[in-house]
């Protein structure tokens, strides 16, 4: 029973509302659209749908390229490096390191670990 007093409640309200929205004594009532007013030039047309959309794609395409320009040039592949070298993680006097690392043969090393697991 509730369900039929609430579908047939909420039924009516909807036709209740559908009657006040259509209803004629609405369509006395002045509306802004009544009165078009000027239209726009042939100026003002371009510059609303054209210029103005046109500005807005460079201002969000030179914020989006923005940082890498100001990063300035980066490594290709195949050119020279132009950075200073970096060792990060190695030993504090990379210098003495290459020259003794040169000086052992190859595949012997002063210290355990690497690839073979030997620690």
């Amino acid at each position: 029973m509730r369900r039929v007093i609430a579908t047939t409640a909420t039924v009516g309200l909807m036709l209740v509302a559908g009657w006040v929205i259509a209803s004629p004594a609405l369509a006395q009532v002045p509306d802004d659209g009544d009165d078009p007013g000027a239209g726009l030039t042939p100026f003002e047309a371009i510059l609303i749908y054209g210029v103005v959309p046109l500005a807005l794609f460079a201002l969000i395409a030179l914020l989006v390229l923005a940082p890498s320009i100001a990063r300035g040039p980066r490594y290709r592949p195949g050119l020279g490096w132009f950075a200073a070298p970096v060792w990060f993680g190695g030993p504090s006097n990379p210098d003495t390191a290459l020259s003794r690392a040169r000086s052992l043969p190859a595949g012997v090393g002063t210290e355990g670990g690497g690839a073979s697991a030997r620690w």
